[in-house]
């Protein structure tokens, strides 16, 4: 078992300023990754012949270029939303058009501690985006035309009378679709703050109960902690691993747990060292921070078996199976485990 790397110079990502997201075209086999430039024009890399692509601009009106900046992008590649990452504004662009087809704006309430909740997912040949439009709001829309599916009226907040259970006291942030597309997990966080990671069922919020992200059947509080925006992944469409505190673990402690999340059980716990987490193939690599290489593990067994301090994994590609970081002087290092 190794980590096969190669180490790519390709200027034209760069303007004046280093490029503000990249990321990965899960539904292509090739290594295709899309990249949010600093001048805001977006282009599509393909990491395998070395080819940058122009597919689109973001109108200069859609996000500040002086804040940090967010990307996201649908498995096929025709839709990409950008948004600032902590502020409140952002677009929908169609890349087969290069058309804006959605402005994007959420509240301002905290919205400097949460990551601006987007992602794509697919349903029925389809593909919608998640979005926020609430502090403790989530919305579906049809990225190609706009048109909002999750249409519906928070209760009003009235004094003296307790809180509804649709007007959630839960701050919506980074959102992680399952493989399949068919669960959503949020990595939020709630009073007095503490982070805690919810999921619930896509399928049934869009077919059944357009309330499911609040208070539907599906939903499941799984791991919480003390600060929110912990790494998440998932290792199968039903299956997350996240970090957290849990009740049989000494106070303190974060642990790895694998949860079922149909019954919100955790079904796993896993002695791995924290970091960021991607799964592959039945195997966990984590990398604590960009400089400090990857560690691998076994799913099934639990055991360690790889460490390579060279890869970076910052990003990971599902459909090139193919992790991407920054190397020296704005190089690109791209890895692939081999077994």
């Amino acid at each position: 078992m190794h980590f096969g790397i190669e180490i790519i110079d390709l200027p034209r990502l760069y303007d004046a300023s280093p490029p503000f997201d990249i990321q990965p075209i899960h539904g292509s086999k090739k290594a295709e990754w899309l990249v949010l430039k600093g001048s805001g024009e977006l282009v599509k890399v393909d990491f395998g012949d070395h080819s940058v692509t122009s597919v689109g601009r973001v109108d200069h009106a859609a996000f500040d270029r002086s804040q940090e900046a967010m990307l996201q992008v649908s498995g096929d590649g025709r839709f990409a939303a950008v948004a600032n990452r902590r502020s409140v504004k952002g677009a929908v662009i169609d890349l087969s058009t290069g058309r804006t087809t959605m402005s994007l704006l959420r509240e301002d309430y905290c919205a400097e501690h949460c990551p601006f909740p987007l992602a794509f997912v697919q349903r029925d040949s389809k593909w919608l985006l998640i979005h926020a439009t609430q502090w403790n709001r989530l919305d579906v829309s049809d990225p190609e035309i706009g048109e909002l599916l999750t249409g519906r009226s928070l209760p009003q907040l009235e004094a003296g009378k307790p809180r509804s259970e649709q007007n959630l006291d839960y701050f919506h942030a980074t959102l992680l679709p399952s493989p399949d597309g068919k669960w959503i997990a949020d990595n939020g966080w709630v009073w007095h703050p503490f982070g805690m990671v919810r999921t619930w069922s896509v399928e049934r919020w869009l077919t059944k109960n357009v309330w499911e992200s609040e208070n539907g059947p599906t939903v499941r509080n799984l791991s919480t902690q003390e600060d929110w925006e912990q790494p998440i992944c998932w290792i199968g469409n039903r299956t997350l691993a996240a970090w957290g505190e849990a009740e049989d673990i000494p106070t303190g402690r974060l642990v790895f747990g694998c949860y079922d999340v149909e019954s919100g059980a955790r079904i796993r716990t896993l002695d791995i060292s924290f970091g960021n987490t991607f799964a592959e193939d039945g195997r966990l690599f984590v990398s604590k921070s960009p400089d400090s290489g990857v560690k691998v593990w076994d799913i099934a067994s639990g055991n360690r078996i790889l460490e390579d301090s060279r890869v970076q994994a910052i990003k990971h590609h599902r459909g090139a199976k193919q992790f991407w970081g920054f190397g020296a002087k704005g190089t690109h290092v791209l890895s692939r485990f081999v077994d």
